[in-house]
């Protein structure tokens, strides 16, 4: 994805043992997208912050709520009040990343402007990168209709 990257902070406070833990990290959402999938979030947290996650703080961190903040890009969108609806990010992330592969496709073989007199090409076209996707095993269902608007 080559638009500003779609990031945002983690924090997680919680206290054991009298003590009080401040894990946090900033993801890179785009980067755990690239290679198909966002982690469990409290593994990705502790790893960040070296909890031991056979530990018992990550035992009493996987009990609190995670804060989401300063998020960027189209993640801005899917942050309220703390926090982060990650099906609905992957959901248009994905949509994205197709209308962005179709895009480059149309360019190569016809004026993009025509695509958008068509949209029943686009559709089709839609379609049968869902059907590519299909047959290489990969389990991402593709919108029926794209968002970017090309």
């Amino acid at each position: 994805m080559n638009k500003e990257s779609n990031a945002l902070t983690i924090t997680l406070p919680f206290s054991f043992k009298g003590k009080t833990f401040q894990p946090g990290c900033r993801i890179n959402l785009d980067e755990l997208m690239e290679k198909d999938s966002i982690p469990c979030l409290y593994t990705h947290l502790a790893n960040e912050n070296r909890i031991d996650i056979y530990s018992h703080e990550y035992d009493v961190m996987m009990m609190s709520d995670m804060k989401f903040s300063d998020a960027t890009g189209m993640a801005a969108r899917f942050v309220h009040d703390g926090k982060f609806d990650v099906e609905g990010f992957k959901s248009e992330w994905e949509e994205k990343r197709v209308d962005e592969q179709l895009q480059q496709i149309v360019n190569r073989h016809m004026d993009p402007a025509e695509l958008e007199q068509h949209p029943r090409l686009k559709q089709a076209l839609a379609e049968a990168y869902q059907l590519g996707i299909d047959a290489a095993g990969v389990k991402k269902e593709i919108h029926s209709t794209t968002s970017a608007g090309f």
